[in-house]
């Protein structure tokens, strides 16, 4: 998924979080919207842990081609921290 498209999904979902809120103080005892709160911050995790990685891919692909190399594999390794992702390593092998 492009950066862009990643990007107007995560508003999305958000736009429907913000709506879900404000029903819950509407009804804040309502199990069904506590239930699609909490699938919809799951859904809204996995959108932001995914865009992590279209930023990096991108720097390492344009810095290896521009150093003039063909082939580029890379493994990015995050680490879940408090309040989200933290890339702790990449792995280059780059070949001509």
């Amino acid at each position: 998924m492009e950066l862009q498209t990643l990007q107007e999904a995560l508003k999305v979902e958000i736009q429907i979080h913000q709506k879900l809120v404000a029903q819950m103080k509407q009804d804040p005892q309502n199990a069904d919207l506590k239930k699609q709160l909490h699938e919809l911050q799951a859904k809204i995790t996995a959108l932001s842990e995914k865009q992590i990685f279209i930023p990096h891919t991108f720097f390492l692909s344009f810095v290896c081609r521009c150093a003039g190399k063909k082939h580029v594999t890379f493994d990015l390794c995050l680490e879940r921290v408090p309040h989200g992702l933290t890339l702790t390593s990449s792995c280059l092998n780059l070949t001509d």
